[in-house]
Parts: structure tokens; C-alpha cells; sequence
């Protein structure tokens, strides 16, 4: 049986918030972790300050997580592209309704930029951010340090396609 998942992602809508780079994003749930999605819009500049923020991604698990406590989100440079290398995220929310009686949200307030640090030293920002619902970095990681646990990278199902209406 497949869960859905919801999310949510707010880049902040000033000129140059937005970012080319490659995003992933996992669920820590109370009862499984899940991910690394790459959220990626097709033939679209990713995760843009445009008309299309926020970003919609539908995200399929195998087996239920339980409550989101954190997520991690990650960005990691694309080669083909040097432009928009930071990303002023503002927030992710996290949907699931499947087989409860109202639809569940969980919110992680981000307002930090985020990017691969040496592409733009102009930018204080982090890389691999572990945050909770109340906006707090649980964890940052250097480049070399996050393992995947056994995770392995995975495509959106509707490649950042709206969704609500």
C-alpha cells in the first residue's frame, strides 16, 4: 500500500530568492525516515521566486511514517547551470490525508538560505539542514557527512505540477 505525501515548498519571493541548484528533501517521521526526494519542477527553473510559489510535490512512501517531526533538505550543485546558486527558502508543509478523518499538516518555518557555500560567498547560508516545527536546525551537516542510511534518491511524482485549486 503507497502513502501520499504533500508538501508545500515557499521560496521567498524577492528578485534572486530562488535557485537552479538540485534540492532533496526527506521525511523524519515518528515511526520511518523516507526520501531523498528531488524536488524538481520539468522544464521549469527550479524552485523560482515566480507565479508557481509555492511549489506542490506529491511524494509517494511505501509504508506510513507516522507524525513528520523534522525534515531534512539539502541542496547539492548542479553542474550544468552556475546561476542561482543559494536558495532563500521560507517554508515546507506537509500534508497526509489517506485513511484519517481530517487532513493532517505539519509546518517547518525555514527563513534561512540555503546552498552549496562555496559557489556564492557573497551568502551566509547552510547546506544540509536538519529542521523541526518550530523552525529550529536540529542538525547541520558539511557536504561529506550526511549519509543516506540506506536512503536512496528518488523523482517527485507530479515533478512540481499544482496541485490545490
Amino acid at each position: 500500500m503507497a502513502f501520499d505525501y504533500l508538501v508545500e515548498v515557499k521560496t521567498e519571493s524577492n528578485y534572486g530568492s530562488g535557485t537552479n541548484e538540485n534540492v532533496f528533501l526527506r521525511l523524519v517521521g515518528a515511526r520511518k525516515t523516507d526520501g531523498d526526494w528531488f524536488l524538481d519542477k520539468d522544464g521549469m527553473d527550479d524552485l523560482e521566486a515566480t507565479e508557481n510559489n509555492p511549489c506542490y510535490f506529491l511524494l509517494r512512501t511505501e509504508e506510513f511514517l507516522g507524525e513528520i517531526n523534522s525534515i531534512i533538505i539539502y541542496v547539492e550543485e548542479n553542474k550544468c547551470d552556475n546561476d542561482s546558486p543559494a536558495w532563500n527558502l521560507d517554508y515546507v508543509n506537509v500534508y497526509f490525508k489517506k485513511g484519517l478523518p481530517d487532513e493532517k499538516k505539519w509546518n517547518f518555518p525555514v527563513y534561512k538560505w540555503i546552498g552549496v557555500q562555496d559557489r556564492d560567498p557573497s551568502i551566509k547560508m547552510v547546506n544540509y539542514i536538519e529542521i523541526d516545527q518550530k523552525g529550529s536546525i536540529i542538525k547541520q551537516w558539511a557536504p561529506t557527512e550526511l549519509t543516506n542510511g540506506g536512503i536512496t534518491k528518488k523523482k517527485v511524482e507530479n515533478h512540481g505540477a499544482p496541485i490545490p485549486s
